[in-house]
């Protein structure tokens, strides 16, 4: 259109022709400040072409400061705003297929109130860090032993859902041809399985393994007897963490606690240091079955490093495990209901306004 032709067809009032409906604001703002403004707005050229218009509009003002004009400047940003919506769209299918694959993997975890069969006093804190998580519980029982684990797959998101889902078809089939296995052996068959599933090789170089895909996941199995306070542990670099009240009466545990307040300790039970799955120095063959007598009350604590690893507080730093302890340790006093929400409360508050980096579990059990 020639501005005489844009006039006639559509008239001098811009309020009434344009389609962008904060115009009147966006001039009124214009003036005010004596600034430019940019707004969008959809339009049909004089051959019926819908098209998308960018209008630049300029006060100009006097050496007084009065003003004397607005320039309008409009530039087709038709292909820009079709290629917008077009990676809008494309991010809501993928989006929709996120949210799909997430219920195929909460369909595969145990409910939450599975324990309830098994125990009183326990709690899942299960917080992905996007739709689908690379963390993921387990549990599974027998005639003698009921297993749970907490695990960290290598990566978050989507590559971290995937190992997720190789983890527990690995478990599972693992439990189906065993009816008596420890969790040492459990953690050694899924470590030869992930490796196998994965191709996973390397090559010596002297003392170094090279090219070595180091996919797979950290990982901290128990198993409760049935018939007594008997409790097996096993860990691939994620460890166990036991809180007990201690009044003279409770059996001793047979090493140092981490963290002792009041009569409350923490007893933190190592893992072994390699991963299911591949890794440099690769020279331990097997993972250790530790043995464990619990007493009524006991607290343990199976966990992912998102918690810990969490940027915040007032100098922007990580939670830091020695925090976490004593968290647990100050709060034994509560239920495990109560212990969820105060690890929710804190997690939240320590994040404040940033990002959660990581995804996050904590499963907490009181015998």
């Amino acid at each position: 259109f020639t501005l005489e032709e844009f006039k006639l067809t559509h008239g001098t009032n811009l309020y009434e022709t344009s389609s962008n409906t904060n115009l009147k604001q966006t001039i009124e703002d214009c003036i005010k400040s004596r600034s430019s403004a940019i707004y969008t707005s959809y339009s049909t050229t004089k051959n019926n072409q819908q098209i998308w218009l960018q209008t630049t509009l300029t006060p100009i003002v006097s050496t007084e400061g009065k003003l004397i004009k607005l320039v309008a400047i409009d530039s087709d940003v038709t292909k820009i705003k079709e290629a917008e919506e077009e990676i809008l769209m494309q991010k809501q299918e993928i989006t929709d297929s996120i949210q799909y694959a997430s219920r195929i993997q909460s369909a595969l975890l145990p409910p939450a109130d599975f324990l309830c069969k098994y125990m009183d006093s326990y709690f899942i804190l299960n917080k992905p860090r996007d739709i689908v998580s690379g963390d993921f519980y387990w549990i599974s029982e027998n005639s003698t032993h009921i297993y749970i684990a907490a695990a960290d797959c290598t990566g978050h998101g989507v590559p971290g859902a995937f190992m997720s889902l190789l983890g527990i078809t690995f478990l599972n089939e693992i439990m189906a041809i065993h009816s008596e296995i420890s969790t040492g052996n459990i953690l050694d068959q899924l470590k030869n399985s992930v490796i196998k599933s994965l191709h996973q090789s390397g090559t010596d170089d002297g003392d170094i393994k090279r090219d070595i895909v180091r996919d797979g996941m950290d990982m901290a199995m128990i198993a409760l007897n049935k018939s007594n306070n008997q409790l097996q542990y096993s860990g691939a670099n994620n460890p166990l963490y036991l809180v007990r009240e201690y009044n003279g009466s409770i059996p001793s545990i047979d090493k140092e606690p981490s963290v002792i307040i009041n009569n409350t300790q923490l007893f933190e039970f190592k893992a072994d240091k390699m991963p299911i799955g591949l890794h440099y120095n690769d020279t331990e063959d097997t993972f250790t079955t530790n043995q464990i007598e619990l007493s009524a009350g006991d607290s343990l604590y199976m966990f992912s490093d998102g918690y810990v690893d969490q940027f915040g507080g007032e100098l922007g730093k990580k939670f830091k495990s020695k925090a976490f302890k004593e968290l647990m340790v100050t709060n034994n006093h509560l239920s495990m209901s109560e212990i969820k929400q105060l690890l929710d409360d804190t997690h939240n508050k320590w994040k404040g306004d940033k990002e959660q980096i990581d995804d996050i579990l904590v499963l907490g059990i009181r015998i």
